[in-house]
């Protein structure tokens, strides 16, 4: 199953997994942003979309968010 992340300790928990981020709104065009959770410092999380992109917003911004499930 693929852990939900609801409260702000969590994306500190699970900092290095692969995590699913949908957003209220976009960011660079997206909702939808899949990466590695690479940190969450006052609010901020910042994710780690890939090809050298960080992906940095707000824990407000999140619509939902769980972590991405690999076989």
């Amino acid at each position: 199953m693929e852990r939900k992340l609801i409260k702000p300790e969590n994306y500190e928990r699970f900092q290095g997994k692969k995590a699913k981020v949908f957003l209220k709104e976009p960011i660079d065009g997206q909702r939808h942003w899949e990466g590695t959770l690479s940190g969450f410092d006052n609010g901020i999380i910042s994710l780690d979309a890939g090809a050298g992109k960080i992906v940095q917003f707000r824990f407000e911004q999140v619509d939902r968010a769980n972590l991405k499930f690999e076989w």
